[in-house]
């Protein structure tokens, strides 16, 4: 049990140390990939269609860039951690 609980902390941590949180432009920064991430209260609850979430991103303006586009699949699942249940994203995001 005790080799468990150091496998599933070491997990996350070297899961989490990928991302790093600047707390000052509400983003997260994947260090691997090189992108950034929204992670303030403008979208932690809000809803929208796909074509909406398109538009929302193309006139976003935030922390210094105006280039925001949606992830792909594959970059998106990057953040994923379905341990974490019930928010099912790497920790540092808030």
């Amino acid at each position: 049990m005790k080799y468990m609980v150091s496998m599933f902390v070491l997990v996350t941590f070297l899961s989490a140390q990928n991302f790093v949180r600047d707390r000052k432009h509400d983003v997260v920064l994947d260090t691997d990939l090189h992108v950034m991430w929204q992670d303030n209260v403008d979208v932690k609850w809000r809803d929208m269609s796909y074509d909406d979430a398109r538009e929302y991103c193309n006139t976003m303006q935030l922390a210094g860039y105006d280039d925001w586009r949606l992830p792909k699949l594959s970059t998106l699942k990057r953040i994923v951690v379905s341990e974490n249940y019930p928010m099912t994203i790497v920790n540092v995001f808030e």
